[in-house]
């Protein structure tokens, strides 16, 4: 399963949806990948954010993390709670034709 983020979510009840949602996935052990996009990638530079996203997402068992290019100019040169991997567009869309299921949120 591959969830990509798009938005960065800064109101408690929207980053909750998200928090949900790889909760879910996490329940059923599916194979997760998260694919953060433009300033939904600014979660990965959230460390000391107690109730963020991040918090949560070791429990998860995600398989990997990426970042298209845009993102990856907007957290490059800063530090990640997880290690995340650059992907390019076109990677992007091989990647989504390659899952069973894909969520956007």
């Amino acid at each position: 399963m591959i969830v990509v983020l798009v938005r960065r979510h800064n109101i408690a009840g929207q980053a909750r949806a998200q928090q949900e949602l790889l909760a879910t996935c996490a329940a059923f052990c599916l194979p997760l990948s998260v694919v953060f996009v433009g300033k939904a990638a600014q979660q990965l530079c959230d460390t000391g954010v107690e109730d963020s996203l991040l918090s949560m997402l070791p429990a998860t068992g995600i398989d990997s993390v990426f970042v298209d290019t845009d993102a990856a100019a907007l957290v490059g040169g800063h530090a990640t709670a997880l290690p995340c991997q650059p992907i390019a567009d076109d990677e992007i869309r091989a990647l989504l034709q390659r899952a069973q299921h894909t969520v956007v949120i």
